[in-house]
C-alpha cells in the first residue's frame, strides 16, 4: 500500500501545480482586457498565483497598481520582491483585526482610481473571511462573532455566504458601487457548488445586470486535470471520475462512501466538492482528517482499499494538515495506540491520523477548488 500511496499523493501534487499555472485565466485575460490603465486587485485563498500568472500575461506598462489580500501565510517565499511589497494578509477562516484594516485601505484605493481607467479583479476562494467590512450599525467584533458561529453550525457555503451579507458593507455586490461596473472585469476562480458568481467570495463585485464576471477554473477542473494525470500513474487501474460536486455531511458522506467501497470493482476513483461538518467536539482536526477518520472505520477489513482526502488549498483547517490518507489497516493500528471511535466523537482527528502517519502535511498550493476525493480499490 505504501507505494501506492506515495504515487497517488505525487499525482495529485503534480495536479495541483498544474492547476495552479491557471493558463485558463491567462487565456481569457488576453481576451477581454483592453488597452486602457490599468489597476490590478486579487483577493482569497488563491490570490498570489492568480496575480503571477495575471501579471505574466498583461502588458506591463498598462498596469499601474497590484493590491494582493490574501491568507496569512498564503504566498510562497521566493516570490519577487515588488509583488511582495503588495501583500495584505488577513484571517481565516475567521476574519481579524487585519481583515477590518485591509479591506479598508483596499476600498479607499479602489474609491481613488480614475473612472477612464479599469480594474481587473482576480477572485478565489476565502474572499468571504478575508475582504469584510462592516455596514454602518454593525460592529466588526458582531461579524467575527457571527463567522465562528456559523463555522460549526454545519450549514453548506452558499447559506453561509447568505448570512454573512447581512452584515457586509462589500459583500453582495456592495464593492461593485466603489468604481463603475463597466470598467470592471471580475476573473473568478470557483470554490462553490454551481459557480454561481454571486456566491463565490460572497459576491463583492457582483451585479446580476452587469455581465463582466468570467470563471476561470472550478472542481471539475482540477478533477480532470487529476484524472490524466492518474490514467498514466496507475496504467492497470479502470479510472472512474464522478463529475458531481459532494456536499453532503461528512459523516453521512464516510457512510455511502464506505458501502461503495466494500462493493466496487478494482479501480480509482475520484470524486469532489467540500463536504459540511457540523463540530460538537473540541478536539482539534478539519473537515478532511474527519472524513478519512470515519471512512476508516467503514473500511477496516481484508479487502485493500486505499482513501485520500485531499485540500486542493493544502490546508485542512490546521496549518500542519492538508488532508488525510487511510486505508483497510488504518483503523487496527489506531485501536492499538489509542481509541479511534473517542477521537471521531471529540473531533479529534488530526492527532490520532498524525500518530500513525495519516495526514498530509500542509502547504501552500496557490490553488483553491475545494477537496479532491479519491478512492483506490486494489
Amino acid at each position: 500500500m505504501k507505494n501506492l500511496e506515495k504515487t497517488l499523493l505525487k499525482t495529485v501534487d503534480k495536479s495541483l501545480r498544474q492547476m495552479a499555472k491557471y493558463r485558463r485565466l491567462r487565456w481569457m485575460i488576453q481576451r477581454n482586457v483592453k488597452d486602457a490603465p490599468l489597476h490590478v486587485l486579487s483577493v482569497g485563498k488563491a490570490a498570489t498565483q492568480m496575480a503571477i500568472a495575471a501579471m505574466n500575461t498583461l502588458p506591463q506598462k498598462q498596469v499601474l497598481s497590484l493590491d494582493i489580500l490574501t491568507k496569512h501565510g498564503f504566498y510562497p517565499h521566493d516570490l519577487p520582491q515588488d509583488m511582495r511589497s503588495h501583500i495584505f494578509e488577513a484571517g481565516h477562516p475567521v476574519p481579524d483585526e487585519n481583515t477590518e484594516k485591509h479591506s479598508r485601505t483596499i476600498i479607499n484605493r479602489i474609491s481613488s482610481i480614475p473612472h477612464d481607467h479599469e480594474l481587473i479583479i482576480l477572485l478565489s476562494g476565502g474572499t468571504s473571511s478575508l475582504f469584510e467590512y462592516p455596514r454602518e450599525g454593525v460592529s466588526f467584533d458582531e461579524v467575527v462573532a457571527l463567522n465562528k458561529t456559523l463555522l460549526r453550525c454545519g450549514l453548506d457555503i452558499e447559506q453561509i455566504n447568505k448570512k454573512r451579507r447581512e452584515y457586509s458593507r462589500v459583500k453582495g455586490g456592495g464593492a461593485a458601487e466603489l468604481f463603475p461596473p463597466a470598467k470592471t472585469q471580475v476573473f473568478l476562480l470557483s470554490d462553490v457548488a454551481g459557480d454561481d458568481p454571486a456566491t463565490i467570495g460572497s459576491g463583492p463585485f457582483y451585479l446580476p445586470q452587469v455581465k463582466n464576471h468570467f470563471l476561470v477554473g472550478n472542481n471539475l477542473s482540477l478533477k480532470k486535470i487529476l484524472e490524466k494525470r492518474l490514467l498514466k500513474s496507475f496504467p492497470d487501474y479502470f479510472v472512474r471520475l464522478a463529475s458531481r460536486y459532494v456536499q453532503e455531511d461528512s459523516e453521512e458522506f464516510a457512510v455511502a462512501l464506505g458501502k461503495f467501497a466494500q462493493n466496487a470493482a478494482k479501480g480509482v476513483y475520484l470524486f469532489g466538492g467540500e463536504c459540511s461538518l457540523q463540530v460538537t467536539g473540541k478536539g482539534s482536526g478539519g473537515r478532511l482528517s474527519h472524513l478519512a477518520l470515519a471512512l476508516a472505520r467503514r473500511i477496516s477489513g481484508e479487502k485493500e482499499i486505499l482513501f485520500c482526502a485531499h485540500s486542493s488549498d493544502g490546508n485542512d483547517n490546521l496549518k500542519e494538515s492538508g488532508g488525510a490518507i487511510v486505508n483497510n489497516l488504518s483503523w487496527a493500528k489506531m485501536q492499538e495506540i489509542g481509541d479511534p471511535k473517542a477521537a471521531l466523537k471529540d473531533f479529534n482527528s488530526f492527532e490520532i491520523l498524525n500518530k500513525i502517519g495519516g495526514i498530509i502535511p500542509g502547504r501552500y498550493t496557490g490553488c483553491n477548488v475545494n477537496d479532491l476525493y479519491i478512492l483506490i480499490i486494489k
